[in-house]
C-alpha cells in the first residue's frame, strides 16, 4: 500500500468489498474513493483470474456548520459511506471471466480439429462448458489421463528414426544414444542403413567412434543383444516407391519401433505431411526437434495428444548430450498456460 500523503492512499484490492473495508480502516468515516482503475493479468491469465482494482482514496472532512448553514437530510444522517465501487462482474473485463473453458482452449491454440476429436468424450464436453477458471485445471487433469503415454522402450529394442530430410533424425538418434549411455549406462549398437541412396552424413559414425559405440553399415554384421538404433536417409514426401522400399527393409530386419522425427519449426501443412509419412511407414512413436526455434508451441498439441502415436521426447537444442525433454506434456502445459 502506498501513501501520497496523510490524507490520500493508493492500494490494490481484489474486490469492491475489500476496497471499502480498507478505506474505512485507513481513513475512517471521512474516507472517500476518488479513483478506481481495473488491472488485468497478462496473457491467458486475464481470462481465468478476476481483475484487480487500483484504488485512490482520500480523507474529505465534513463541512463546518454555522447557524446560517442549512443542514441537508443526508448530513443529518451522519458521514456518508465511501462511494460505491463498480462490480467487476458487470464490467467488460468481468464479462471475460465468463469465458468457457472450450473458448479458452481454442484461444490457447487447440485447433478446431483437435477439439472435435476430444469432444467424442462426454466428460470433455462437460468440462468445455465450464467457466474457464474452473474448467481449465480439470481439462489439464483429463488430458493428462487421455494422452497416450509412451512405454519405456526395451533395452533390447530395435528402433529406427525415420522422416523427411532436414527433420533432425540423426540428431534425435544421437540424443537418444547419449541418454542410454549416460543416464542408463547402456551401450546400444547403431546401424547406418542405406536403402535407395547412400548416407551423405559421416557425423554419426564419428560420434560413435568417440563414444566407443559400435556403428555398422550392414545389418548382417550385427551380433549379440542390446538395443539397435537405426539411422536411415530422409525420404521425399512424394517418393512413394522409396517409402515402400524403406518400409520393406525395416520389416526385413525386424524393426519393432519406428520413431517419426518431425521438425517442430515447420508449418502445420508440412507437419501433416510428416504425419502421413509416419502412417505409411508404420510409425509407433514421434519426436519433435528444433523446439528452441519455436515461439508458439500450441500446434504441437495435436501430435502430443495423438492416442495412436505417442511422443517419445522433444529435442530442445543442438547439444547432442542434453536438451532432451521426455515430459512433452508438462513442457506444453508450462508454455501454453504460463503461471
Amino acid at each position: 500500500m502506498n501513501h501520497a500523503d496523510d490524507s490520500t492512499i493508493r492500494f490494490i484490492a481484489k474486490s469492491a468489498q475489500e476496497a471499502a473495508a480498507i478505506v474505512r480502516e485507513r481513513l475512517g468515516p471521512e474516507g472517500r474513493v476518488i479513483s478506481v482503475e481495473q488491472i488485468m493479468g497478462s496473457g491467458l491469465k486475464r481470462f481465468v483470474s478476476a481483475p484487480r482494482l487500483q484504488i485512490v482514496a482520500k480523507k474529505v472532512p465534513p463541512p463546518e456548520f454555522s447557524s446560517k448553514t442549512k443542514t441537508s437530510a443526508s448530513e443529518q444522517a451522519g458521514p456518508e459511506a465511501p462511494a460505491p465501487l463498480p462490480n467487476p462482474t458487470t464490467t467488460r473485463a468481468g464479462h471475460r471471466r465468463t469465458l468457457s473453458c472450450r473458448s479458452l482452449l481454442l484461444k490457447a491454440g487447440f485447433s478446431s480439429r483437435l477439439m472435435a476429436r476430444l469432444e467424442g468424450a462426454e466428460r470433455w464436453r462437460e468440462i468445455g462448458e465450464m467457466e474457464a477458471g474452473e474448467g481449465l485445471p480439470q481439462a489439464i487433469a483429463w488430458l493428462r489421463q487421455y494422452r497416450a503415454k509412451p512405454e519405456p522402450l526395451d533395452e533390447n529394442s530395435t528402433i529406427a528414426f525415420i522422416g523427411f530430410a532436414g527433420a533432425g533424425k540423426t540428431s534425435a538418434l544421437l540424443k537418444y544414444l547419449a541418454r542410454e549411455l549416460f543416464l542408463y549406462n547402456r551401450t546400444p549398437k547403431v546401424l547406418q542403413m542405406e536403402v535407395d541412396k547412400p548416407h551423405m552424413d559421416s557425423g554419426l559414425s564419428l560420434y560413435c567412434d568417440v563414444l566407443g559405440v559400435p556403428c555398422f553399415e550392414d545389418p548382417s554384421q550385427i551380433k549379440g543383444t542390446g538395443a539397435l538404433l537405426i539411422d536411415v536417409p530422409g525420404v521425399p514426401p512424394s517418393a512413394k516407391k522409396e517409402q515402400a522400399n524403406l518400409a520393406a527393409a525395416l520389416k526385413a530386419i525386424g524393426t519393432e519401433h519406428r520413431v517419426l522425427v518431425m521438425n517442430a519449426a515447420y508449418e502445420n501443412p508440412v507437419l501433416e505431411r510428416h504425419s502421413e509419412l509416419g502412417l505409411a511407414l508404420g510409425a509407433t512413436h514421434r519426436v519433435y526437434t528444433h523446439l528452441d526455434e519455436l515461439d508458439n508451441v500450441s500446434k504441437l498439441w495435436v501430435g502430443v495428444l495423438d492416442p495412436k502415436c505417442p511422443t517419445l521426447f522433444f529435442s530442445n537444442g543442438q547439444n547432442m548430450v542434453g536438451n532432451l525433454v521426455e515430459d512433452s506434456f508438462g513442457f506444453l502445459i508450462e508454455r501454453t498456460f504460463p503461471r
